[in-house]
C-alpha cells in the first residue's frame, strides 16, 4: 500500500513539472509581453524654419510647387523661383527685370542698356571696384545681359557662399548709386558693345532686317543706340527710367542649386523685402534725341515706354501697347545697304502673329521651332542641302556657303529668320534658287526622317541650355517672365515631340509667303549697284 502510494505521488510530482514546459511549447498560458518601441525614424536632412525680421513687403502671399521647383510671390509683387539641384556645391541667382531694349521709347534709345551698366558700377555702399572684390572673395562669377525683352544679372559661387550672395545682389539691384561720373563711364561701354555688334557682319544684317521688316514696332530700331543721346544722357533721367522699369512687379529672382528651397525663400524674403515700386519723377528734356523728329504729315508719332516715361521736349502720345504691335504684312518688303564686308548676306523675315500663351499658342510655337530646324538647322537640313550643297539647284552647284534658319518671338510679334552667305557675283542665282526651296518646302510635307532629325537636334539644343546652372536659371526666369509659367520650359520637349509633318507644312504654307516676306540684302560695298 506504502509503495503503491509513493509511486503515485511521484507521478504526480513528474507531470506538474513537464505541465508548464508543453503550456509554453504550444503558446499556451504565454504571459503577453510589452513591444519593443518603435526605431527611430531619420528625419529628411531639410530645415524647419527661416530667417526672422522678415520686412513686411518679403512677407508671402502665395506658393506652389511642382517636383523640386517652387514659386513664391512676395507682398512687394516680386516673384521668386527656387530649383533644387543637388549634383554639385553651387548655386546660381539670376535676377531678370522686364527692362530690355524694347522699353526703351525713340527719343531714348539706348537708357535701358547704359542703366542695365551703371547698375554694376556701384551702390549707395559700395563701388564698383568694392563690387568686384566681394564677388570674387565669394568665389563667384558675376555676369550681366540685356535682351529686347529682359535685363539680367546672374550671380554663380559655392553653396556655403548663399546668405552674403542674396545680400550682394539685392544691394546692386535696389541701391544703384548712378554717380555722373559712373554714368559717363556706362555710356562708354554701351556705345562700344554696339559698335562691335556693327562690326559683326550678321549682326548688323539682320539689325537691317528688322529695320525693313517693321514698320511701327519697335523692333525696327535693332540694336543700334543713339550716340548724341548718350552723350547728354542726365542722372535724373536714368533715375526716372530705372524707377519706372526696376519695380517688384517687373522682377524675378531665381535660385538655383544645392540648396533648399526653404533655406533659398528665406534669404531672399530679407533681402528684397524692403524693394518697393517707387513712382518716377518727371525727368528733363533729353537735350538730343536719339532720332529725328518725324516730319510733319507723315503720321509718324513718337512712342512712350511705360505709363510714366521719361520726359522729353514733346509729349509721348502712344502706350508701350501700341508700340509693340504692326499691321498685317500684305506685300513683300524689301532693303540693300553696304558695307566693308567679303561676302553678301541676304536675310529673309517672315513675320508671325504675336504669341499667345493658350494650348493652340504653345502648339504653334512649338511647330514654327520644328520648321525653323527643318527648314536651316544643321548639315541635313533643307536649306543647308539643297543650297549649301546643291542638291536642289538645277545645275546641282553650291549658290551658298553658309545657311541657317531660327525663329524667335518678340512681345507683339514672331519672326522666323533665313540666312544666307553668298559671294557677291551670286546674289541673284541665290535668291532665285532660295524662293524655289521655299516654295517646295510649302507644298511638300517632309519626311518622318526630316522630321525626326528636327526634333533631335532641338531636343540637343534644350539640352544644352541646361548644361550650366547660370544658363538654365536665366531660362527659367525668361520662362516666368515671358509665358508666365516655369513648368513650360519643363514640358517644352513634350510639345515639340507632339508635332507632326503635316503641322509643319501647313504652317510653312501659311507664313512662308512671299508677301509675307521682308528680304534684306547686305552687300560688299564695292560691287555693282543692282535691285531685288
Amino acid at each position: 500500500m506504502f509503495r503503491r502510494t509513493a509511486k503515485f505521488i511521484a507521478f504526480l510530482v513528474i507531470i506538474s513539472m513537464l505541465s508548464p514546459l508543453a503550456l509554453a511549447q504550444s503558446g499556451r498560458g504565454r504571459t503577453p509581453t510589452t513591444p519593443p518601441p518603435p526605431k527611430p525614424v531619420t528625419k529628411p536632412n531639410t530645415p524647419t524654419t527661416t530667417v526672422l525680421g522678415i520686412p513686411d513687403g518679403g512677407k508671402l502671399t502665395k506658393q506652389d510647387m511642382e517636383g523640386l521647383t517652387s514659386r513664391f510671390a512676395l507682398r512687394n509683387g516680386l516673384t521668386v523661383m527656387v530649383r533644387e539641384k543637388h549634383a554639385s556645391p553651387l548655386i546660381a541667382i539670376n535676377i531678370s527685370v522686364k527692362a530690355g531694349s524694347l522699353s526703351e521709347p525713340d527719343d531714348a534709345v539706348g537708357i535701358a542698356r547704359l542703366t542695365h551698366k551703371a547698375i554694376l558700377f556701384g551702390t549707395e555702399k559700395r563701388n564698383g571696384v568694392a563690387i568686384e572684390k566681394e564677388v570674387a572673395k565669394l568665389g563667384g562669377v558675376l555676369t550681366s545681359r540685356i535682351t529686347e525683352e529682359q535685363a539680367s544679372l546672374t550671380l554663380i559661387a559655392p553653396a556655403e557662399s548663399y546668405p552674403a550672395m542674396v545680400e550682394l545682389l539685392a544691394d546692386v539691384l535696389t541701391h544703384p548709386a548712378f554717380k555722373e561720373d559712373d554714368l559717363k563711364k556706362a555710356a562708354d561701354e554701351v556705345l562700344l558693345d554696339s559698335k562691335h555688334a556693327q562690326d559683326n557682319a550678321r549682326q548688323a544684317a539682320k539689325d537691317k532686317l528688322f529695320a525693313t521688316a517693321f514698320i511701327t514696332h519697335r523692333l525696327k530700331r535693332g540694336g543700334t543706340v543713339s550716340e548724341s543721346y548718350l552723350a547728354t544722357v542726365t542722372r535724373q533721367q536714368v533715375q526716372s527710367f530705372y524707377q519706372s522699369h526696376y519695380q517688384p512687379a517687373n522682377t524675378i529672382v531665381t535660385v538655383l542649386g544645392d540648396i533648399f528651397t526653404l533655406t533659398a525663400i528665406g534669404q531672399v524674403q530679407l533681402q528684397f523685402g524692403n524693394y518697393k515700386a517707387v513712382s518716377a519723377p518727371a525727368a528733363p528734356a533729353a537735350q538730343s534725341t536719339a532720332l529725328a523728329k518725324p516730319a510733319p504729315g507723315s503720321g509718324q508719332k513718337i512712342p512712350s515706354a511705360t505709363a510714366e516715361p521719361v520726359a522729353t521736349d514733346q509729349p509721348a502720345t502712344h502706350s508701350t501697347q501700341s508700340t509693340m504691335e504692326e499691321a498685317a504684312q500684305d506685300r513683300l518688303r524689301y532693303g540693300n545697304a553696304r558695307a566693308d564686308i567679303g561676302q553678301s548676306l541676304i536675310t529673309v523675315g517672315y513675320r508671325t502673329p504675336a504669341f499667345k500663351g493658350n494650348k493652340e499658342g504653345l502648339s504653334e510655337l512649338a511647330t514654327m521651332h520644328v520648321l525653323a530646324a527643318a527648314l536651316g538647322l544643321g548639315n541635313g537640313s533643307r536649306m543647308y542641302q539643297g543650297l549649301r550643297e546643291g542638291v536642289a539647284s538645277r545645275d546641282k552647284q553650291s549658290v551658298a556657303s553658309e545657311v541657317a534658319a531660327n525663329y524667335q518671338i518678340f512681345p507683339g510679334a514672331g519672326l522666323l529668320v533665313t540666312e544666307l552667305q553668298v559671294e557677291p557675283d551670286r546674289i541673284d542665282r541665290a535668291e532665285a534658287e532660295y524662293f524655289r526651296e521655299v516654295e517646295r518646302f510649302r507644298r511638300e510635307i517632309i519626311s518622318e526622317g526630316e522630321l525626326q532629325r528636327a526634333k533631335t537636334l532641338l531636343e540637343k539644343q534644350y539640352f544644352d541650355s541646361i548644361a550650366t546652372l547660370e544658363s538654365e536659371a536665366e531660362l527659367v526666369s525668361q520662362y516666368q517672365s515671358r509665358y508666365g509659367d516655369w513648368r513650360l520650359f519643363d514640358s517644352e520637349l513634350k510639345r515639340l515631340s507632339a508635332v507632326t509633318a503635316t503641322d509643319v507644312q501647313q504652317a510653312a504654307a501659311k507664313f512662308l509667303t512671299p508677301a509675307n516676306a521682308a528680304v534684306q540684302e547686305y552687300e560688299p560695298r564695292n560691287v555693282t549697284a543692282r535691285t531685288f
